[in-house]
């Protein structure tokens, strides 16, 4: 195994090792001087091509960032513990990816209906927008209303599948997924609430790697489209 040298980044400082045998790991764009690789974006870790002249910093699962100055082509891999927690700059690289897709998707005619956002925990879906929600793989899913003043029941189903109830009682503003319903990495899902309107639409993303770090299911939920659940680790 050969390690380049140590290089200085916004966020840790980080040893490079090359190792052709590596498992390939997804990794996320969170700054980047380069033109092929935009912030937010996936990128393999066996797989990075940085231009000369250019640089990329790259997040991790484990919550680690990673510098690449270029010209470089191929692995890049991350040789230093897991468990670091993001500084400043990497909630304010959060905050920017966050904030360049809330843009993105309000072009595209997402429904964020910011009266009615809701702040989510860990595994939690808001029944209020439409749009791109994330979870990761593993967690109990829950479905939260942001008002919570009456008994509600209201309907849910996967697109081509059957309607499953969904049950919230007086002053209870979180729910249990119903059961019975597949939950489905890119499955499209519609929400009716009420006897009138069209229904909100969830489109369904989950992380695979449920023991990812924070910062990296932030960034992979805004790099999926998620503001919602991007903002909860960004804030």
């Amino acid at each position: 195994m050969m390690y380049m040298k140590l290089v200085s980044a916004p966020f840790a400082c980080a040893v490079l090792a090359f190792n052709a045998t590596a498992v390939a790991e997804q990794f996320v764009v969170i700054q980047s001087t380069n033109g092929a690789l935009k912030a937010g974006e996936m990128v393999d870790s066996q797989k990075v091509t940085v231009g000369k002249d250019a640089s990329v910093t790259l997040l991790t699962p484990s919550g680690k960032s990673i510098f690449v100055d270029g010209p470089h082509s191929g692995p890049v891999t991350l040789n230093s513990p897991s468990g670091a927690t993001p500084d400043g700059n990497m909630i304010a690289a959060l905050n920017r990816l966050v904030a360049d897709n809330a843009t993105s998707t309000s072009s595209l005619g997402v429904v964020r209906a910011a009266e009615k956002d809701v702040t989510l925990a860990k595994g939690e879906l808001s029944a209020e927008p439409s749009g791109p929600q994330c979870i990761r793989a593993g967690v109990a899913v829950m479905i939260k209303r942001a008002v919570a003043n009456e008994d509600e029941t209201a309907k849910l189903k996967m697109t081509g599948g059957k309607r499953k109830k969904v049950k919230w009682a007086a002053g209870e503003d979180v729910t249990a997924w119903p059961k019975g319903l597949p939950i489905k990495d890119g499955g499209v899902y519609l929400l009716r609430r009420g006897s009138g309107g069209l229904p909100g639409k969830i489109q369904l993303h989950i992380l695979a790697n449920g023991s990812a770090h924070d910062s990296y299911f932030g960034a992979w939920a805004a790099a999926s489209g998620c503001t919602l659940q991007a903002d909860m680790i960004a804030k």
